[in-house]
């Protein structure tokens, strides 16, 4: 098992294959596809990784319903914008105030999604958070014993 995948002993509710990172960088919006016009509804993302993401909305979602995002990393020396990130509802989970949903990215949905620059750019995001909470959990002080 690589360090990118998650450990089976985490949680015997894990199911995911790669380790998300904290997504408190992240700025996210999400399109339900209903014809060809859609209005973009503010989320919150809770965790990120190059295959998927996960959110709180307000707004009720079903698995396998297909959804589009655009995803913003803030940074002091840019954003990094990826818009019309295509991906599928996983699961739900009901929690407070708003329930998670797990989204996986759907590479095969259009063009876009096949596309390198896409697939670098929703990469980069990754790389980005794990070095930003490796730096954070580096900094945090450590309790004496």
């Amino acid at each position: 098992m690589t360090a990118d995948t998650t450990a089976p002993t985490k949680r015997q509710s894990e199911r995911r294959r790669f380790r998300r990172h904290p997504a408190i960088e992240l700025n996210a919006e999400l399109r339900i596809k209903k014809g060809l016009f859609g209005e973009w509804l503010e989320v919150e993302p809770c965790d990120y990784s190059k295959l998927g993401i996960s959110i709180e909305s307000e707004y009720d979602l079903t698995a396998g319903q297909q959804v589009t995002l655009n995803i913003t990393l803030k940074m002091l020396m840019g954003d990094i914008h990826v818009a019309k990130v295509e991906g599928v509802v996983k699961n739900k989970i009901e929690s407070h105030p708003h329930p998670r949903y797990g989204i996986e990215f759907d590479y095969n949905a259009s063009r876009h999604m096949k596309n390198i620059e896409t697939k670098s750019q929703l990469g980069r995001i990754e790389g980005i958070l794990e070095r930003s909470e490796k730096l954070r959990l580096k900094t945090e002080v450590q309790p004496t014993p």
